[in-house]
């Protein structure tokens, strides 16, 4: 959605146009489009979800009844896949490319010195970001750099980490999939700023 004016007002619209049809209005978008149109757009159920989230909070505010909210939310959930299907290709593409070897995916990220580049970037991001900063702030630099030597062990380069195993080391900081994949979506602008091309980012998620 960070569009400019004209494509939000564009998209707005096509959304108004499929979401009045999907509940009882007159049927003026093309659900043919759906697949097409959100094909390379890479949306995850991860993404699908929270604009599920949000048309719930916003019926909810508008004094919706309880069960028709949820019979609302059910009429959407056809189209999930129809939404998600350029993000599932992109995956499962670059689980085949992983299962090959990590050793050029740890080549064109830089090596170690590109990762622990790239570590500096995802800190920059993510010690701003509202919903996970607290869990770094409080030892920053050793989190950072038992960070940046596990990421570089598990994106094919020396296996050097001796940190505890990563749910002993979480259980109880009370980490969510909400902040996980605030986390994730933290570490893909990381990777995009980095310069990074999409097929090496996918691998490097699935990772």
């Amino acid at each position: 959605f960070e569009k400019n004016k004209a494509k939000v007002t564009t998209i707005k619209k096509k959304m108004t146009q499929y979401i009045g049809g999907v509940f009882g209005g007159p049927v003026t978008y093309d659900s043919n489009d759906l697949r097409p149109m959100h094909y390379g757009m890479n949306i995850s159920d991860y993404h699908f979800d929270a604009i599920l989230d949000i048309i719930r909070d916003v019926l909810k505010e508008s004094g919706s009844k309880p069960k028709d909210v949820t019979d609302a939310l059910l009429l959407l959930q056809p189209v999930r896949a129809d939404v998600t299907t350029g993000f599932t290709v992109r995956q499962e593409m670059a689980r085949k490319n992983v299962e090959k070897g990590k050793d050029q995916m740890f080549k064109r990220l830089g090596g170690s010195e590109g990762i622990t580049s790239l570590m500096d970037q995802l800190f920059n991001i993510a010690t701003t970001d509202v919903r996970i900063k607290d869990f770094l702030l409080k030892d920053k630099d050793r989190i950072k750099a038992g960070m940046t030597v596990y990421f570089v062990e598990i994106l094919g380069g020396p296996k050097a980490y001796k940190g505890k195993e990563l749910g002993e080391l979480h259980k109880t900081l009370g980490v969510n999939d909400y902040h996980f994949d605030a986390f994730m979506g933290d570490f893909g602008r990381a990777l995009l700023g980095a310069g990074h091309q999409d097929a090496l980012i996918d691998e490097v998620m699935v990772s």
